[in-house]
């Protein structure tokens, strides 16, 4: 017999829907590529003392941190002077993974709904899609946890002799993992059907001529964050050198800074529009347990030259990367006589889009510690910041994009002119 698949979504011979078996392509590739990039950074920042378990275990926290997971971890017994609990909640999107696994997914979601002729078939590929997505990314954080003991260990922040007084695991909280996985595939997939299509209704293609060049505007922003990381580590060249408590071999090097390059990347936008950079840490104590000093060092670009003159070239690529972007959003626009509406779409993107960006590039995390230090009871709450102040950013690289929109328009309006 022979089965026929239709792109409306209906049922084929074997009574399985067409989205049913579309989907899994979508979903496998966004998967494996976000899962394989994982891998080979854990692999490079694997310590010589990890285990396949805590390696695997790596590659899902990185794996779930790139879709919007929280990050989890709890210790229990004694070590040294001190014996209790200690919990804590940590949000750290790799951002380059992040882009790696979402492209591709985008990509092939394309691909696989190209020759679709009716709406409701690509909104149920898209909630397949992102379901299967979830429940992989769900699946891996339940199977793939280690004991936060030897995992301790394996990044040299235990004493080998003090892992058998130690219990409890670390690894991705999978209600969150497979929420915010979900979540972020629809939306991923909505903008990634913005596109010219046959599905396409009256009213559809009016909205999509509309958003097609503000949202590749967008894209250009995300693309080009991984180059602004990597110019930016060449800036860092030739500054004065800081000692660090441990400093990383060569390998763990290149493995963070594959993870974190397009991070980093929009810490260097951030500086180039003189917006604040930092990190912060505050809590508090109470008992045998240390005072927590509150330090706060979110300082803007002429701070951080002073050791790193190099970083003055964060200007340069910010005004870059932005005109950049505008000269997309002109090169896809209607038209010259449409273009001002079109980077003003673009600009309204960039402010609903940067705050959530800058979220997503800074490091986060609360946690707290109940228990004896010297005999002495004692409990803390701590919490830390990495990366940008949020809104400070995404209101300077606003005015920084509304700049390079104006230019953009008035070189767009000579040249109509002098064609003309």
């Amino acid at each position: 017999m022979t089965v026929l698949v239709t792109a409306t979504g209906t049922p084929s011979a074997t009574g399985l829907p067409a989205h049913w078996r579309r989907a899994p392509l979508a979903a496998a590739a966004g998967f494996a590529a976000t899962a394989l990039t994982a891998l080979v950074v854990a692999l490079l920042v694997r310590q010589d003392s990890m285990s396949a378990s805590e390696v695997l275990t790596t590659t899902t926290m990185l794996v779930g941190s790139a879709f919007g997971g929280v990050l989890v971890g709890d210790v229990s017994g004694d070590a040294f002077v001190v014996s209790g609990e200690v919990s804590g909640v940590a949000h750290a999107s790799p951002v380059t993974l992040s882009l790696v696994g979402l492209a591709t997914l985008a990509l092939v979601f394309q691909r696989v709904t190209q020759h679709h002729r009716r709406g409701r078939a690509v909104a149920l590929d898209a909630l397949a899609t992102a379901l299967l997505l979830a429940l992989a990314v769900l699946g891996m954080s339940v199977a793939f946890r280690s004991g936060s003991g030897p995992f301790l260990v394996a990044t040299d922040n235990l004493e080998p002799r003090d892992v058998g007084n130690v219990g409890g695991e670390v690894g991705v909280a999978p209600v969150s993992a497979f929420l915010a996985t979900f979540a972020l595939t629809l939306a991923v997939l909505a903008l990634a059907s913005v596109r010219p299509a046959d599905w396409h209704g009256a009213r559809m293609s009016r909205w999509e001529e509309r958003w097609r060049a503000p949202l590749r505007g967008v894209l250009t922003l995300l693309l080009a964050l991984p180059v602004a990381g990597v110019l930016g580590a060449l800036m860092l060249a030739g500054g004065q050198e800081t000692s660090l408590p441990a400093d990383p071999d060569p390998a763990t090097g290149v493995g963070l800074g594959l993870a974190t390059v397009a991070n980093w990347g929009y810490a260097v936008l951030a500086l180039g529009a003189f917006a604040r950079v930092g990190y912060s840490v505050d809590g508090t104590a109470s008992g045998g347990f240390d005072e927590i000093d509150d330090v706060s060092a979110y300082e803007r670009l002429g701070h951080w030259t002073a050791t790193e003159p190099g970083l003055w070239g964060s200007v340069a690529v910010t005004c870059a990367v932005l005109l950049l972007c505008a000269a997309v959003v002109a090169r896809h626009s209607r038209g010259p006589a449409r273009l001002a509406g079109d980077l003003g779409r673009w600009l309204v993107l960039l402010a609903l889009g940067l705050p959530v960006l800058g979220l997503a590039a800074r490091l986060r995390g609360t946690g707290q510690a109940q228990g004896q230090a010297w005999g002495e009871p004692g409990a803390s709450e701590f919490s830390g910041t990495l990366g940008v102040s949020v809104p400070e950013s995404a209101g300077l690289l606003l005015l920084v994009a509304a700049a390079a929109a104006l230019v953009v328009a008035a070189l767009v309006r000579r040249r109509a002119r002098s064609s003309g």
